[in-house]
């Protein structure tokens, strides 16, 4: 939950269950800051202060007799489905009526994976204006892999794939599929997530060949003696293989 006033730079503020989110509050509207408020999984019963300060739009501090009156906008955002948990009376209902007045849904990055490479992108010029390196592009078999990814993580998930692989890269070079993650690299291919246009027939062959050849492994717990008989190639072929393809 964030309150917004006035025109300064952002200020966090951080609401655990036992901490009083307007005190936090009062004190960021009071300087035309904005602030942010992580309250998604506070017990039902810890946000009664939360819930008259939005009524009346402003705090009282403990003692006092008269409500402070705030120049706010209030931001409420999370990731779970509050309308779920009313009915679970794991968050007040008064409380999610009152926040609930201009409801926006943002699809998970899995639902949007044409933003992947912008938001990569975005990463990594990010990167580059802090560290001050040449920015490395990402190649287009890297970038099949991040649009094949399901992101269970989002977009912070993205951002931090984005940071090692700007650590791992020779400044300069692209970054390709070696230099990404474990979990990324061996995705099995998702149904209807098409290989990137960029890609040639012989880039798209190597795509299906290495997705074909993980998913054999898999099948037989990483043992490549029975891979390569499945495969109808020799052990030493899948060998070299999977050393091309990075899958272990």
């Amino acid at each position: 939950m964030a309150a917004l006033g006035g025109s300064q730079p952002s200020q966090p503020i951080r609401c655990g269950p036992y901490r009083p989110a307007w005190a936090d509050i009062k004190r960021s509207a009071s300087r035309s800051h904005a602030g942010k408020c992580e309250d998604d999984r506070r017990p039902c019963g810890q946000s009664y202060g939360i819930s008259p300060g939005l009524e009346s739009l402003g705090p009282s501090a403990v003692g006092e007799t008269q409500t402070r009156k705030i120049d706010v906008r209030v931001i409420s955002a999370t990731n779970l489905d509050l309308a779920e948990e009313v009915k679970e009376k794991r968050f007040r209902e008064d409380l999610y009526y009152r926040i609930s007045v201009f409801p926006i849904k943002i699809p998970p990055l899995r639902e949007r994976r044409s933003d992947i490479p912008e938001l990569a992108s975005l990463f990594l010029r990010r990167l580059r204006d802090r560290s001050g390196k040449p920015l490395s592009p990402l190649s287009p078999e890297a970038l099949d892999r991040l649009s094949n990814y399901a992101w269970p993580g989002n977009v912070r998930e993205l951002e931090n794939e984005m940071q090692r692989a700007a650590a791992l890269v020779v400044d300069g070079n692209p970054i390709g599929p070696e230099l990404l993650s474990e979990r990324i690299r061996l995705a099995p291919f998702m149904p209807g997530v098409m290989p990137s246009s960029k890609l040639s027939l012989k880039q798209a062959r190597a795509r299906f060949e290495r997705d074909f050849i993980a998913e054999i492994l898999k099948g037989h717990a990483g043992n490549a003696t029975r891979a390569a008989q499945s495969l109808g190639i020799s052990r030493q072929m899948l060998q070299r293989k999977i050393k091309t393809y990075s899958l272990r």
